[in-house]
């Protein structure tokens, strides 16, 4: 059963063989820490990051595991520098800001058509 938060900001789904995003851009070149809150099962994975020279942050979805991210379930989203808990507001789509977004994901059907020549 999935389950989404109401206090986070929903970005587009995601396929399941993606191995990284772009969350957003934050400060440039600092150290941060990316939380990942399965919303079904309740675990909470810690990524360490740092920025790139725009501010840039990407999340590594081949962590913990290849099979963490999946359609069965949904994800809260959060960041915050390595030596405070505090939320940090992230910048995404369009400009918005938010501490907190909501991950899902989608399997890309692996059939392929082959065309007669």
């Amino acid at each position: 059963m999935r389950t989404m938060s109401c206090n986070c900001s929903q970005l587009d789904q995601i396929p399941e063989c993606t191995d990284s995003i772009l969350l957003g851009s934050i400060d440039p070149d600092t150290e941060y820490y990316i939380y990942v809150k399965n919303s079904s099962t309740g675990f909470t994975y810690r990524e360490e990051v740092t920025s790139d020279e725009l501010g840039h942050i990407e999340l590594d979805l081949t962590q913990p595991d290849p099979t963490f991210y999946n359609q069965e379930s949904s994800y809260e989203v959060w960041v915050t520098l390595r030596d405070s808990n505090e939320r940090l507001e992230i910048t995404y789509a369009y400009g918005l800001t938010d501490t907190c977004l909501a991950l899902s994901f989608f399997r890309l059907s692996t059939t392929i058509e082959e065309e007669e020549i």
